[in-house]
């Protein structure tokens, strides 16, 4: 079990030092505060005489490391420690000198004064516009444990929703790229020594292997000028999606297209209602709001309705009426409307969010299902085809 060394005082102000057992800095805090101690610093022991070469210390700072400090920083908040305090413990636990670098800039920034937000606001690669917003509020309200939780229960969700999207889509691809890569195997390889075969025995060539043949021979004709024409259809879409007009007319295409796009639309407007939610409630202006959302929105046509949604408001415009687009659903419209009207926006907002995941849930859910017996007959068909080339040619040579 780790050990690490502390240094506390009692409530009489007597210093104490030692070495405590402990799962993690942030249980030895727990353990410590239990004890009746007032925690200075806690610090992990490290055995400079083994060592172990590790490739992590190289790594950069992942999803999941941020997560974690999040999570690990609001604990010894819980348990007492000051911001500070958290801070340089988690610099000593660092496993990657990326992190360890970016704790250590902050740590020199708030000694010399200057807000946590603004100093994290330095570091947009692992800080978030959402987090940054986050911690400005928590420093002025004093809740900087329950919106260090809400951080890291935002990116949680965040790679949910990824994971999902990904998972959907990675079955119909590996199946296609699997079944494609066989095809091409057995078309230029296999058919025409089958098709030669029955040829030499003097025998007319069935028709679903002359078919296949047919195929056969196009891609050996072809094959190159294919592979070229393909290379360029992805370079091409690859360079539009780069340009930003490019990309706003591929993402306004990927809107019509069924299931796909519901998915874009759906994640986004979950994402709107939920960060919208949490940046009102914890004292952000609607106008900030909006800046924040429209930054974080991946969809950037969708994106671009938010964001000019700002200088609508600033006209004297609702909500509503700014953010008035056919891109969006006449649902979040509706909805807005009765959020200005009742003046409970945030509430309607967590509503909308937490309605929109449900909806973007059920049309992965669904999706998924579709995907499946589709990829299954199609995958059945091409099986059917080479499996009729083959009975026929042998059948044939008899």
């Amino acid at each position: 079990m780790p050990q690490f060394d502390y240094i506390c005082k009692t409530r009489e102000g007597i210093q104490k030092t030692g070495t405590i057992e402990s799962d993690s800095s942030a249980t030895a805090v727990s353990d410590l505060r239990r004890g009746g101690l007032f925690i200075v610093s806690v610090r992990p022991v490290k055995d400079q005489n083994s060592q172990p070469f590790s490739f992590s210390k190289y790594l950069p700072v992942f999803h999941r490391d941020k997560i974690f400090l999040y999570r690990q920083v609001a604990m010894m908040i819980r348990s007492g420690l000051t911001i500070l305090q958290a801070l340089e413990i988690m610099k000593a636990e660092s496993q990657k000198d990326a992190l360890r670098k970016v704790l250590t800039s902050l740590l020199d920034e708030i000694n010399k004064g200057i807000p946590l937000s603004e100093a994290m606001n330095n570091y947009p690669k692992i800080f978030s516009t959402l987090a940054v917003q986050l911690i400005h509020s928590a420093e002025l309200s004093g809740q900087m444990d329950i919106m260090l939780d809400q951080i890291a229960n935002s990116m949680i969700y965040q790679k949910e929703v990824k994971a999902k999207i990904l998972h959907a889509l990675a079955y119909p691809v590996l199946t296609l790229f699997m079944l494609f890569g066989v095809g091409i195997f057995m078309l230029i390889a296999v058919i025409p020594k089958l098709a030669k075969m029955v040829q030499k025995n003097g025998k007319t060539v069935p028709w679903a292997t002359q078919l296949m043949l047919d195929i056969s021979d196009f891609f050996n004709a072809y094959g190159i000028i294919l592979i070229i024409f393909a290379v360029a259809a992805i370079a091409a879409f690859i360079f539009t999606f780069m340009n930003p007009l490019g990309r706003r007319l591929i993402e306004r295409v990927a809107l019509l297209v069924p299931f796909i796009g519901k998915v874009f639309l759906f994640g986004s407007m979950a994402q709107f209602g939920r960060t919208g939610s949490l940046l009102i409630t914890s004292g952000l202006s609607l106008l900030d709001t909006l800046k924040v959302v429209a930054g974080l929105i991946k969809v950037k046509v969708l994106s671009d309705v938010i964001r000019d949604g700002c200088t609508n408001i600033l006209m004297g415009k609702t909500l509503r009426e700014s953010i008035d687009s056919k891109l969006l659903p006449k649902t979040v419209l509706n909805v807005i409307t009765v959020g200005e009207e009742t003046g409970a926006m945030s509430t309607v907002l967590h509503e909308l969010g937490s309605y929109y995941e449900e909806e973007l849930r059920s049309t992965i859910d669904l999706m998924t299902a579709m995907i499946e017996p589709v990829m299954l007959i199609f995958v059945g068909v091409m099986v059917l085809l080479v499996y009729l080339s083959f009975y026929q040619a042998a059948t044939g040579m008899m």
